[in-house]
């Protein structure tokens, strides 16, 4: 929603990765060692978390503070600028519902065009015969018979159809004395990558009650949950990960062996060879979940002078599953009987109690 809308105001993706998060940079970076992310404000509170848990269709103004305004607000903690972002709230009259569904595709548009095994093993060959030694594959036609001309595309392997779909609905309305809205959201997105998704649920609350004259009093709250597949579990057995392996696996390497479990040796010693891991033997989860919520009360002690007192807390915590089963070909290749899991729970609190007093008031024309 900020990208080419504010200026000096840089939004990037980390990884490209389904659920992966943003960074934002206000005029630049301003250090190279500690961190230049700008200090979030939502709904009030001050230093609120993880964006994945806002739903976009819920925001209802995003503001950007910059330079001295932020640090007369924020102090030092507004040192890399300060984005403020309001959710939506509901307005005095009839009760409207709303929905909306959104649904896509996405594809890695090309491949790199890479050799097929026939031109692999005569080109593979021919080096080993200018090194001095035989021939890898010395029975050519015994090679083709099992791959065929073509052979095994890593990229295709590695790459699938992604998907994305975002479901909202909201319902808002009230009264001169009451508002309310309350709105909900599911996301389901599937990565270009194996073993890359992200599921998202939030629901978004907002009341407002105003009390005779003076006094008012409501409360914003956002409730989220989602799961995701970070995709850094595939692995087809480099150092450099599946961005590399995929391009220099050779193509007369089957994908899997004929009873459907992976393929495990690479006969290239230089293109990462021996026993690899495949893209479908091990599995990551990260689950996070996330409540982020305000009440306030206001009173107008005279006219322009009025009393507010909020709290605000969030409460979340994540899980990061692990798991890399007995038959994972490294493991085979060196004998071991077992597999391997491990869990790493964190949990974070914050509250945030503030207390202002202000008098506004026109004197004269």
């Amino acid at each position: 929603m900020l990208q080419g809308r504010a200026p000096g105001v840089q939004v990037t993706s980390t990884t490209g990765a389904p659920g992966a998060g943003t960074t934002i940079r206000i005029r630049g970076s301003r250090s190279v060692s500690a961190s230049n992310e700008p200090l979030y404000v939502i709904d009030g509170i001050v230093g609120a978390g993880d964006l994945n848990t806002i739903n976009p269709a819920d925001i209802q103004s995003i503001d950007v503070l910059k330079d001295a305004s932020s640090a007369a607000i924020y102090g030092s903690r507004a040192s890399n600028g300060v984005i403020i972002i309001t959710t939506k709230q509901g307005k005095a009259g009839k009760d409207k519902f709303s929905f909306s569904a959104t649904h896509g595709i996405s594809n890695v548009p090309k491949l790199v065009d890479m050799m097929g095994a026939k031109d692999f093993v005569s080109f593979v060959n021919e080096a080993y015969i200018d090194e001095g030694q035989a021939p890898l594959y010395p029975n050519v036609d015994s090679i083709l018979a099992i791959t065929g001309d073509v052979g095994t595309n890593w990229q295709e392997e590695i790459f699938q159809t992604g998907s994305y779909s975002d479901f909202n609905a909201a319902l808002a309305g009230g009264s001169e004395s009451f508002t309310y809205r309350v709105s909900g959201n599911i996301v389901d997105q599937k990565g270009v990558v194996l073993n890359s998704s992200y599921k998202r649920y939030q629901g978004n609350v907002n009341l407002t009650k105003k009390v005779g004259e003076r006094f008012r009093m409501g409360l914003n709250m956002n409730i989220a949950r989602y799961e995701r597949e970070p995709s850094s579990s595939v692995n087809l057995g480099t150092t450099a990960g599946w961005k590399s392996s995929m391009l220099t696996l050779p193509p007369t390497m089957a994908a899997r062996n004929p009873d459907g479990s992976p393929a495990s040796f690479n006969p290239i010693a230089y293109f990462g060879g021996g026993v690899v891991n495949s893209s479908l033997a091990s599995a990551e989860l990260i689950t996070y979940n996330d409540l982020l919520g305000s009440v306030y009360a206001q009173y107008e002690i005279l006219d322009g002078l009025n009393f507010k007192t909020s709290l605000g807390v969030n409460i979340a915590n994540s899980i990061y599953h692990d798991y890399v089963p007995s038959y994972m070909p490294s493991y085979v290749a060196s004998g071991a009987e077992y597999g391997a899991a491990s869990t790493d729970i964190r949990f974070k609190d914050y509250l945030l109690n503030e207390n202002t007093l202000t008098y506004d008031k026109s004197f004269g024309n």
